[in-house]
């Protein structure tokens, strides 16, 4: 596949947005008083009758009420970039070309549209999160050191590209599935990391990766099954619609 190239951003817009998700989805993950302020700003837009109008304005009270929490949080953004980019130029590149092996194996996959990503990084509010906004955008926490150091940032934001690959690989085929990205994502992107000596591919690490990651999944054994199924499906000839047809949770 052509290679990636990712365009690494900051904005203070991007991380109210992304107070506004967290606050939404894991209100108990930020601090109570932060919490409060998002509470407020949810109520006091509920009877704006203009919904853009709203959104927007939500928007900048919550960019304000991040200001209020964290002074400069902007201008430090751009400090924050630095180690996570200098850690990607120096693992990203191979680890990308494994992942794209994972994922694709032999297929002949149409990638032009995957050939620029925009990172866009955000203020830290939960120690460490990502999730893909659509095709060639990517959020991401502007974290200054591991979190987890068993588990780098640098795999977090490979797994998030994964979930690009996997969606475009499924597409290609024309393969409906009820399965999340997030979930089908976490093995090959563990592979792959394994293939470039980033960490070990195993259902310890499969378990620590979902959990740090926050990938939701029902199944107990689901770290074992997950690494047995990619183990047994992971072959180049293998397409995606077999691959799903194996698929082991419920």
């Amino acid at each position: 596949m052509n290679s990636i190239s990712l365009q690494w951003n900051t904005s203070p817009r991007m991380s109210a947005v992304h107070a506004l998700r967290v606050f939404a989805r894991e209100p108990n993950l930020i601090s109570q008083e932060l919490a409060c302020d998002l509470e407020c700003i949810a109520e006091s837009h509920l009877s704006c009758n203009d919904s853009e109008l709203a959104c927007c304005s939500h928007i900048a009270a919550a960019e304000q009420a991040l200001q209020r929490h964290f002074p400069d949080f902007g201008k430090q953004l751009t400090y924050r970039m630095r180690p996570l980019r200098d850690q990607w130029e120096v693992r990203g590149p191979g680890l990308l070309k494994a992942v794209a092996t994972q994922v694709f194996g032999a297929a002949s996959v149409d990638t032009t549209q995957l050939s620029s990503i925009q990172i866009e990084l955000v203020h830290p509010l939960v120690g460490g999160d990502a999730y893909v906004c659509n095709e060639t955008s990517i959020v991401m926490e502007a974290v200054l050191a591991n979190p987890f150091p068993k588990i780098p940032e640098v795999g977090r934001l490979a797994w998030c590209i994964a979930q690009i690959m996997v969606r475009r690989a499924i597409e290609t085929e024309g393969v409906c599935s009820d399965v999340s990205v997030e979930l089908l994502a976490l093995a090959p992107c563990l592979a792959a990391a394994q293939h470039v000596e980033l960490l070990e591919f195993s259902s310890a690490t499969v378990g620590q990766a979902a959990a740090v990651w926050r990938v939701d999944h029902k199944s107990e054994s689901f770290a074992e099954q997950l690494h047995k199924w990619w183990q047994s499906v992971s072959r180049d000839n293998v397409r995606w619609t077999e691959k799903l047809s194996k698929w082991p949770l419920t």
